[in-house]
């Protein structure tokens, strides 16, 4: 394989250069020590190094599977790892053998510029019509799988300029953790690709800016298809998200009123008490507490026995939110 000559100083431009293109993020120096402790990117800045080209492809896939920007850590190529998943069923190795085959007659098509293929798209679709012509539904289902996997194996390349998303703005990662990030560019209330990012790294959950934990909570029921209301922050009276079933409640009372409490210790007993208040005075059906800790076992018990509809959203489930908000692969066109 091709190998090249790099100072640190180059290396750690290169990777930011990927981070800030693939995942629309940029990172710090230190940030990028951190998510590649393995690289050796500290010490002198001058000092030069041999790379292949494989070892920086995999850095730059091992540093976008940690930003959350791809679903795997580095692996083998599509086609290979179907080749591996099914190694011991026949027919599907009958599938994944006309994958393979195919898939080279669209490289090819692409290379030699036919039909206008060199223009940019590789169009991979008739992958999918010869899969569903010789093996029918499952044929078509393979396709779909090996799809998902070309998709994730070009985004991750530093030899392809294909990304998932065409990110209009590059975002600095430590944003999320310093600043109110009140204006998202690629969502509603926060940024899609700090959703990306602390779904691969819940632990920062503790560490990010306390109005963007807020704005992550609208953001979830917004996408579940609820009206949603984010509080002002500061003096908005305790009410940090207000959500409604319907779309268009036209000056109905909300149904769940939202506290947000990003911190470690529990949550107690007059927070509880506080958010019922709350409820009974805006006439909404329940009260839920979004937390990175949890309930305290007596405020549980509170509301339990003083028949309070005031539940917590604790850590776990922010964890499966951030699971559903991610970046989801589509499409069968692939772009160089």
């Amino acid at each position: 394989m091709a190998a090249m000559w790099m100072t640190r100083s180059e290396l750690l431009q290169t990777l930011s250069e990927f981070a800030g293109h693939k995942a629309g993020l940029a990172l710090s120096r230190a940030q990028l020590v951190e998510h590649l402790p393995e690289a050796e990117l500290e010490g002198d800045l001058e000092l030069a190094r041999r790379l292949r080209s494989e070892e920086l492809d995999e850095m730059v896939r091992e540093l976008l599977y940690r930003l959350g920007a791809i679903a795997s850590p580095p692996g083998l190529d599509p086609t290979l790892a179907l080749h591996a998943k099914y190694h011991r069923d026949a027919n599907a190795l009958e599938i994944v053998r006309l994958i393979m085959d195919e898939s080279f007659e669209c490289a090819k098509r692409s290379l030699l510029g036919e039909a206008g293929a060199g223009a940019g798209p590789i169009d991979i679709t008739p992958i999918a019509v010869r899969a569903t012509q010789a093996f029918g539904a499952r044929g078509l289902a393979m396709f779909h799988e090996y799809e998902a996997l070309l998709r994730e194996h070009m985004h991750g390349s530093i030899l392809s300029s294909f990304r998932r998303v065409e990110w209009s703005n590059v975002e600095q990662l430590e944003d999320l953790f310093v600043k109110a990030c009140v204006t998202p560019v690629h969502g509603t209330f926060i940024d899609q690709r700090y959703i990306d990012y602390l779904e691969r790294n819940p632990g920062d959950l503790d560490g990010m800016h306390w109005r963007n934990f807020e704005a992550l909570t609208a953001e979830f029921f917004s996408r579940e298809g609820c009206k949603v209301e984010l509080g002002e922050g500061q003096g908005d009276g305790g009410i940090d998200v207000r959500v409604w079933r319907q779309p268009d409640p036209d000056g109905l009372a909300p149904t769940i009123l939202v506290q947000c409490k990003r911190q470690k210790q529990k949550v107690g007993q007059i927070i509880v008490k506080s958010l019922w208040a709350d409820v009974v005075h805006e006439g909404a059906e329940s009260g839920l507490i979004v937390t990175t800790s949890a309930l305290q076992p007596g405020a549980e018990k509170l509301a339990l026995a003083r028949g309070y509809a005031v539940t917590a959203a604790d850590r776990s489930a922010l964890v499966r939110w951030l699971e559903a908000l991610r970046t989801p692969g589509a499409g069968v066109s692939l772009v160089e």
